[in-house]
């Protein structure tokens, strides 16, 4: 073991700090790998967390919660639940997300209870006394309870007032004690309140009806028989589950999204490989003559393979503790853009700190050493199979190399990937799809030896005779370093492909969203609530609203939708929505799978049918003439489906009825946005300033031109995106590191060969070009195989990944501009990382080099 120890220490030690430049670049693309993995870990624990906290510190003590929905329950079900057997305490609850007036994009999670009873259930401390009076809360309609964070964030003390918007408009509130930030007061970062129930119904429109029910059990009571018993008693539409059910719903809500998010985090640690491998190949053939004489004294096999896996798991280690400072630093950036997506599309939240557990950081190190203890596997096999004997040239392993052999794997690889490609998801996950991908993006590696040994030939056979010397000699020397450069090229391969795939996909998604919204948002005006782009929030417009609508000049026609979130049964949930179909089929136009968009809605509407995104069809595998169950108040009721439509903006998928049907079922008197069509002629900003001057609430709504919400629309889109993109670049500097690294070895190489050609008339600047001749050949190989490879996996990501995942179809649309201005930035990439290694060959002063062995 002391042999072995010091064998490690004389070689793996002394040949990093020897060649440090090339250790250091190979150390920092591990770090960014790294990095990247750590930061997309920590956002997405860190957007679990804040849901997870703010579900948990608002479910209290409660067993079992009842609900039913958006639409809540009538109140007089509330002594059949509380007199349940094995029901300790009862607590009914109203929980609003709304805006406060004058703080721009604050909001607040209002939750209203019966403060007598509600102490039991949730845990209230504050440096206010007045929640150990709960009775104060009962003596003012308008008294209400803040945070002491949020308070302190606005200078709000006690007494002092606050408004906030409520479904008829903005309200003044009396702050009538402070929560400390202990408990239910940590739910949504601080970012809550509370009221007395009956306040609350009264403000937010609830009269008679509450959301859910917080339940407390006997100490013996067994939740199963208690909810099982609950079910039975309370009508078809109301759920019973135990509070950590909707946590399982939430985590299962952004699944799909997180773990795309990890799979692109994963490409740059991935490229990263290529530079460890190439790094750990380059260090084997350069000590194969050291390696030789130790086998010669007696060093065993496992010894040197030892200490080249060593070699390796030292850079992973140093990467790796780099790569966690880094990826703290970056997942508080991280964390801000995965936030706004998620509650853009899926549900508001209010991410705290980012957290940092002993395990996740273990887990970090751990994958970095690992990648690089991997890669570093087949070059120390290539060193222990040196013989005591041998003491050839490092062209003797080049000569070892198969290309052709490797061509016919990667295209094995690449057939595995369309079988692949044809299974069906597993668990709703994706997983045949991303295994795809990866044989797709390994096949492409495989074949850039054969590629580039072709593209060699042709280079040289095109560039001889020419007066181009420096780039006849570069054709020349990708051959002769063919597994070393095949690799280099293999690392920017997979990171153009990765950054052309998702850019293609992400183009087409826009271009398909695009023509969408352009086909189907028809109306000249959209009113809404100014909290309709806060995901949960109350969105509830007066019915009444849609008549005084009708009465604004040069208002030609309006339509009303209600988007109400209902139980499917199945314990998720879905968007109901209903409109006026008999407007919808003469003014919009629905794009749908089959069938023209008209004779549809009519269909629907008289015969007492549904209209379902294709999302929705996806999620419940349903189709055009299928049941879909709807549970309104009462009995639940089976509604068969006209159409199936595209959809891109509501994620789990939307069922729509005519308003008509609507209101038979549902006893719900409000309206979520109006369409508002205009007369010809009319103009559309005198006509928004009017109705907004005309309703009595218009302080908290909102009225979109068609220009303004399809900006909006593709805005919300362009920020989802965002990070993708930025994970992506990353990858693309990874295998930038790997041509500076490859072609800082072979100037080291080379040093004699560069001082010959010096002093036989070389100039340094033909030395420059040399060198920056290989790095632009190497970068425009890997631009056309990047290319070709990005091209082919984004219909993986297109057809497969994202269709599996999300429920979208996407049409595909050929990236022309996007592949151009990514071989430019390739090959600017790859200049740029030769220029240091072409300077520096260029500087060596002849006699120096000339002696250099």
């Amino acid at each position: 073991m002391s042999a072995t120890y010091h064998l490690i220490r004389l070689v793996v030690w002394r040949a990093l700090s020897r060649d440090w430049l090339r250790g250091l670049i190979t150390v920092l693309g591990v770090a960014l790998g790294v990095a990247v993995v750590l930061a997309i870990r920590l956002a997405n624990d860190a957007v679990l967390e804040s849901f997870r906290n703010s579900l948990d510190h608002v479910a209290g003590k409660s067993r079992l919660q009842v609900s039913a929905g958006e639409a809540g329950f009538d109140e007089r079900l509330f002594p059949a639940i509380a007199k349940t057997p094995g029901v300790s305490r009862a607590v009914p609850v109203i929980q609003e997300i709304t805006r406060v007036a004058g703080q721009t994009g604050e909001v607040l999670m209002v939750l209203g209870v019966d403060v007598l009873a509600d102490a039991g259930i949730r845990e209230y401390r504050g440096p206010t006394p007045e929640m150990a009076d709960p009775l104060s809360l009962l003596t003012e309609p308008n008294a209400i309870l803040l945070t002491e964070r949020f308070a302190g964030a606005h200078g709000l003390g006690l007494n002092s007032s606050i408004r906030i918007f409520t479904p008829s408009g903005p309200k003044d509130f009396v702050i009538r004690g402070l929560l400390a930030d202990q408990g239910v007061a940590r739910t949504m970062d601080g970012q809550f309140a509370v009221l007395d129930i009956a306040p609350a119904q009264l403000h937010f429109a609830k009269l008679g009806r509450l959301d859910r029910v917080d339940v407390l059990l006997d100490g013996q009571a067994d939740p199963d028989r208690v909810a099982s018993t609950l079910r039975q008693k309370l009508p078809p539409d109301v759920s019973v589950e135990r509070p950590e059910a909707r946590n399982a719903q939430v985590e299962q809500m952004l699944a799909s999204f997180q773990l795309n998010l990890f799979v692109l985090s994963l490409i740059a640690l991935f490229v990263g490989m290529f530079l460890v491998y190439n790094t750990l190949s380059v260090s084997v053939v350069r000590r194969r003559r050291q390696i030789g004489i130790l086998r010669g004294l007696g060093v065993s096999r496992g010894q040197v393979l030892l200490a080249v896996a060593a070699e390796g798991g030292l850079i992973g280690l140093i990467g790796s503790g780099v790569g966690v400072a880094m990826g703290v630093l970056l997942a508080r950036t991280t964390l801000g853009a995965v936030s706004r997506t998620v509650s853009s599309l899926y549900a508001f939240i209010r991410p705290g700190e980012v957290h940092l557990p002993a395990t996740v950081i273990m887990q970090a190190i751990l994958l970095g050493c690992g990648t690089a203890v991997l890669s570093s596997v087949l070059p120390a096999l290539e060193a222990t199979a040196i013989t005591p004997r041998e003491t050839l040239a490092a062209a003797t392993l080049e000569r070892r190399h198969r290309p052709w052999l490797l061509a016919g794997g990667g295209l094995g690889l690449a057939l595995a990937a369309f079988g692949l490609a044809q299974a069906d998801p597993v668990g709703g996950k994706p997983l045949f799809g991303y295994g795809a991908a990866l044989s797709l993006l390994l096949g492409a590696t495989l074949l850039c030896p054969a590629c580039l040994l072709v593209f060699q030939r042709m280079l040289a056979a095109g560039l001889a005779g020419s007066r181009f010397l420096p780039g006849w000699m570069a054709a020349g020397n990708l051959g002769r370093s063919l597994r070393r450069n095949a690799v280099t090229i293999g690392a920017m391969v997979v990171g153009l492909a990765m950054l052309v795939s998702v850019s293609t996909m992400i183009q087409s998604f826009r271009t398909t969203v695009e023509v969408w919204i352009h086909q189907t948002i028809r109306a000249d005006l959209y009113l809404s609530r100014a909290t309709r782009l806060i995901k949960g929030a109350d969105l509830r417009l007066p019915a009444g609203i849609l008549e005084e609508v009708w009465t604004v000049p040069g208002v030609a026609e309006v339509d009303g939708f209600r988007g109400l979130r209902v139980e499917d049964g199945r314990g998720g949930r879905f968007l109901l929505g209903a409109g006026d179909f008999d407007v919808m089929a003469r003014r919009g136009q629905v794009l749908f799978r089959r069938g023209d968009s008209a004779g549809i809605l009519q269909e629907a509407r008289a015969r007492d049918r549904l209209i379902v995104s294709e999302t929705f069809a996806e999620r419940y595998h349903l189709g055009e003439g299928d049941e879909v169950v709807v549970r309104p108040p009462g009995q639940p009721v089976a509604l068969r489906i006209a159409g199936v439509y595209y959809d891109y903006t509501t994620e789990g998928g939307v069922a729509v009825m005519d308003r008509g049907l609507f209101r038979r079922l549902w006893n719900d008197p409000w309206l979520t946005s109006i369409l508002i069509y205009l007369r010809p002629g009319a103009d559309p900003q005198a006509t928004r300033e009017e109705i907004l001057r005309r309703l009595p609430a218009s302080e908290g709504l909102v009225v979109f031109s068609n220009r303004a919400l399809k900006a909006r629309v593709l805005e919300i889109f362009d920020q989802t995106f965002a990070i993708t993109y930025a994970l992506e670049v990353v990858a693309l500097v990874v295998a930038a590191l790997g041509i500076l690294n490859t072609l800082i070895a072979s100037v080291l190489e080379r040093t004699r060969e560069i001082g010959i050609l010096r002093s036989v008339g070389f100039t340094r600047g033909g030395i420059l070009r040399l060198l920056l001749c290989e790095a632009g050949f190497m970068g425009a190989l890997a631009n056309l195989l990047g290319g070709l490879a990005g091209l082919l996996l984004s219909l993986i990501l297109i057809y497969v990944i994202n269709k599996q995942s999300f429920g979208w179809t996407i049409q595909f649309t050929f990236p022309a501009r996007l592949i151009l201005e990514y071989a430019v930035l390739t090959l600017s990439a790859s200049l740029a990382a030769g220029s240091f290694p072409a300077w520096r060959a260029s500087r060596l002063p002849i006699a120096e080099a000339v002696r250099y062995e």
